[in-house]
């Protein structure tokens, strides 16, 4: 039976299995853990915690099968992003995977794209190669797809599938980024 970890209101849970064995919930946002207590207080083996990353010490290592970061990433600077992918390592079992879904810019993207992510109220949104810079020191094996159809209007989309392999991947203290807080982002547009 599948772990997950995902949250803001939950809206992916009627998407997922009755059956999965538990899902966490972890958000900073008061208004949508409560929202997300009372909407599926009769769904089984849920839980809600309304904690900044920084603040999650209710997961355990080496547990969790799948962690959900929908339209998070955008949403933290390169310190807290860093945070993120490290813990998601940390929790995750060995092949466990951490699903992100995020606004990014592109070359060549659609002005109008480009015009309403940036009227978006994440202010970190990155290219794909800055993205994959923040968690490629814990998830070496990256998978992304660049969507522009999700919705009825021009939007460019990043889903990223990052893969625990190892426990050894972890390099909290060398991250190139640890210290830094530029504000650049490369300008790739792919994972590899």
């Amino acid at each position: 039976m599948d772990r997950y970890i995902g949250c803001g209101p939950a809206s992916i849970l009627p998407y997922l299995p009755e059956t999965i064995g538990e899902y966490t919930g972890v958000d900073m946002n008061p208004a949508y853990i409560e929202y997300a207590e009372k909407r599926w207080k009769d769904r089984r083996h849920c839980r809600f915690f309304c904690r900044r990353v920084e603040d999650i010490e209710i997961l355990q290592k080496g547990y969790y099968d799948i962690v959900l970061a929908i339209g998070v990433l955008h949403h933290l600077d390169d310190e807290e992003a860093i945070l993120l992918f490290d813990i998601a390592s940390q929790v995750l079992k060995l092949g466990g995977t951490l699903i992100t879904y995020d606004n990014v810019n592109v070359a060549n993207q659609h002005w109008f794209a480009r015009w309403l992510i940036s009227k978006d109220r994440g202010k970190a949104v990155r290219t794909v190669e800055g993205y994959k810079r923040l968690g490629a020191p814990y998830f070496p094996e990256m998978e992304g797809e660049v969507l522009n159809d999700t919705l009825r209007i021009p939007y460019t989309i990043l889903v990223m599938k990052c893969t625990k392999r190892n426990s050894a991947v972890r390099q909290v203290i060398s991250h190139p980024l640890s210290l830094q807080k530029s504000g650049k982002h490369d300008s790739s547009s792919s994972i590899k």
